[in-house]
């Protein structure tokens, strides 16, 4: 199984103003670093949480089709954009959209056959199905939940107050707790081989 971003959001989990009321600042002459530092602090809560804020595209591959659920990584799960795969004969071939269903209501969303249809027969290659879907809450940050935000805006406090340079050999420090205590409700808790076949 692999997972891939293939698109990037388009836009920040939290605003460049709420960044600087965090860190007390005024004026536009931090935006870079804010913009940075909300981004780095967005990509951490999103991998700890093992969730998807701002819309953005995804492509899962499977060796082969389940035999009952493809679960999609990183709710939640707005669209199943397509899902390809390679045949027996080696070609590539898209899945009509009528044949499967997409519960997008579930999270981790859980894609099955359609009733009365099974999966079709693919080569037995490495990745021979790819499933593009779109994960996240909306595409701008007033649909990412108050937790994750407030989480985001308390990383980058944290980093802007302490930006001291690499020390070889030292340890890298964890989320504050005050973070991981808002994002902990926002956890999907996945091990290693949960997503995919069952």
């Amino acid at each position: 199984m692999g997972l891939t971003r293939t698109t990037a959001p388009g836009k920040l989990a939290v605003t460049l103003d709420e960044a600087r009321k965090q860190v007390e600042v005024v004026g536009g002459h931090h935006d870079a670093h804010l913009t940075r530092l909300i981004k780095a602090a967005t990509a951490q809560a999103e991998k700890y949480t093992g969730r998807a804020f701002i819309s953005q595209v995804w492509q899962l591959t499977l060796d082969a089709f389940p035999d009952y659920a493809i679960r999609l990584p990183r709710p939640p799960a707005i669209s199943v954009d397509s899902i390809t795969y390679v045949d027996a004969d080696g070609d590539t071939q898209t899945l009509d959209s009528s044949t499967y269903r997409a519960d997008l209501t579930r999270s981790p969303a859980e894609i099955t056959t359609a009733y009365g249809e099974t999966w079709p027969s693919t080569r037995p290659v490495s990745a021979a199905v790819t499933v593009t879907y779109t994960a996240g809450y909306g595409t701008n940050w007033a649909s990412v939940p108050e937790e994750a935000r407030q989480a985001i805006v308390l990383l980058v406090a944290e980093w802007f107050a302490h930006r001291e340079p690499n020390v070889e050999g030292a340890q890298p420090k964890p989320l504050p707790l005050s973070a991981t205590w808002l994002l902990d409700s926002l956890k999907v808790g996945a091990i290693a081989g949960f997503y995919g076949m069952e």
